[in-house]
């Protein structure tokens, strides 16, 4: 009967086996610090960027202004989601009093200051009015406003679309004949570059009661 043969494993190998984790060059400061020699290398990038004019980064890879730019944007949002119905009912309020100060202008210019490049209208007699049709009518002087106003009873937020519900009443001449109109108004807006612009007119006429 063979005699089982014990394998001894030496000393070293057995000391490796169990040090699987490499020992750190320098051992790491208390309360999340860091070594001195990830502080002596950020130094050493810091000069290079400095040296050659270039963006400073954060060590995370993104850098320090677009970062901030982040910081500031999801503040902006986070006011603008946390605002309460009254506070964005007052300030649509006044953006839309100045679309109504605009229209009253009767002068093309100042109403595209207030909307989108493909604002369109719509009502419930002609359907879908994109703006060049839109402003081909007072161009030719058949339609002017002498007053329009708005009280605004709605307002959602979704990102940068806002949409707007309130009533509104305006005068003014069509074909040279008075006219006066009573409306539900559905303004829906656009963030572009921080500035609010309606990118389209729902219009509904208020039923009259007999």
């Amino acid at each position: 009967m063979e005699k089982a043969v014990t394998k001894k494993t030496p000393e070293s190998v057995r000391t490796n086996e169990v040090e699987k984790e490499p020992l750190p060059l320098t051992a790491p400061l208390p309360y999340g610090g860091e070594s001195a020699s990830i502080n002596s290398m950020r130094k050493d990038r810091l000069v290079h960027l400095i040296r050659h004019n270039a963006k400073p980064q954060n060590f995370s890879g993104h850098c320090m202004d677009d970062r901030d730019d982040i910081k500031q944007t999801s503040k902006k949002e986070y006011i603008s989601n946390n605002m309460t119905q009254e506070q964005l009912k007052k300030q649509f309020q006044e953006i839309e009093d100045n679309f109504n100060k605009a229209v009253i202008t009767n002068d093309i210019n100042e109403i595209k200051k207030c909307i989108t490049s493909d604002w369109a209208l719509v009502d419930s007699q002609c359907g879908i009015i994109p703006q060049e049709r839109f402003f081909s009518v007072p161009e030719q002087g058949l339609l002017s406003h002498s007053t329009m106003t708005k009280e605004i009873l709605r307002v959602k937020i979704y990102g940068d679309i806002a949409l707007v519900t309130g009533r509104g009443q305006n005068t003014g001449t069509w074909q040279g004949q008075p006219m006066e109109a009573d409306e539900w108004i559905t303004d829906v807006y656009k963030k572009e570059n921080e500035k609010w612009l309606c990118v389209l007119t729902h219009l509904t006429p208020v039923k009259k009661i007999v």
